[in-house]
Parts: C-alpha cells; structure tokens; sequence
C-alpha cells in the first residue's frame, strides 16, 4: 500500500514538470514572430512560465483587439495580435490565459508576456546565446543544465523524501 502511494506521487512529481500541451503551444506561437524578426534585431526567446500565468489570471483583462494593453505596470502585458510579440525583445516568459470578452461575447484565449525594456538589441545579452535554429536568444547551456537541474533536484528531492517517509 505504502510503496503504491509513493509510486503515485513520484509520477505526480514528475508530470508536473513538464509543459502541457497547450502550453507548449502557445510557447511556440508566441516565438514565431519573434523568430522572423530576427533578421532585423535579437530577441529573446520566450518561455512558459506558470507563476506569470497565475499571476495573469488574477488581473483585469478588457479584451483589446488590435493591440497590447498593459494589466500591470512595467510587469505584464496581454495581446491577442502576433505583432505585439516583437515587442520587449529582452522578455523571457509567456503565458496563456483563456478570459471572457464582451467585445466576442465569448471566450478567447490572450497572451500574456513579461515586461521588459522595449528598445531593440543587437546582440544577446549576457548569459544567453543565438539559437542556431531560430534565431533567439535562449538561456546558455550553463542556464539551460541549471534551470533543467532545479525541476529535476525538485523531483529527485520530492522522491528521497518520500522513500525516507515510507521507510
């Protein structure tokens, strides 16, 4: 009984860190544009990220059409348009929400991204590094193996906890 609960959580544990697919998604309709903007200056690329998510959820959204509107100042933006993208090159992270919008009396799904400087770079910034493939800035493989490293110490921690528990 006891070694079935920990399998169930340690499987728990480890889908958690994954992306779903609809976040994946909208990571990778998010970078399209910014991607072909990459003949004209860098940018870096956006990632997921749940706390902006959540963080998104809790704010007032009006559902603006045509551009970006700001839900919280210097922090965040929503936009339903690609050409918004482009915009804040130094932002990292990305998150979709689905809000209700009167101007569609429907649901629709926005983009939310991170705030950043808006001026256009013409080079990575430190620590990061062009994506041969794409173009973007991505975090160096340094960054990459630490980030990768956390969600699997939480995994592996979240485990060793759980074996010393049932032991």
């Amino acid at each position: 009984m006891n070694f079935s609960i920990l399998i169930v959580l340690l499987l728990a544990a480890t889908l958690s860190a994954k992306l779903t697919k609809e976040q994946q998604r909208c990571e990778d309709m998010a970078n399209l544009p910014r991607e072909y903007n990459t003949k004209k200056s860098k940018s870096n690329r956006l990632e997921y990220d749940e706390q902006l998510e959540a963080a998104a959820k809790k704010e007032k959204h009006s559902c603006a059409v045509s551009r970006a509107e700001e839900i919280k100042k210097d922090e965040m933006y929503s936009t339903f348009t690609f050409s918004e993208f482009i915009n804040h090159p130094l932002a990292t992270k990305v998150a979709c929400i689905t809000v209700y919008c009167d101007n569609y009396k429907s649901e629709q799904k926005i983009y939310i991204v991170e705030k950043g400087p808006s001026e256009a770079i013409d080079s990575c910034p430190s620590g990061r590094t062009v994506d041969v493939k794409t173009g973007l800035c991505v975090a160096s493989v340094a960054n990459l193996r630490a980030s990768n490293n956390s969600r699997a110490s939480n995994v592996i921690g979240i485990f060793l906890i759980l074996i010393i528990y049932f032991i």
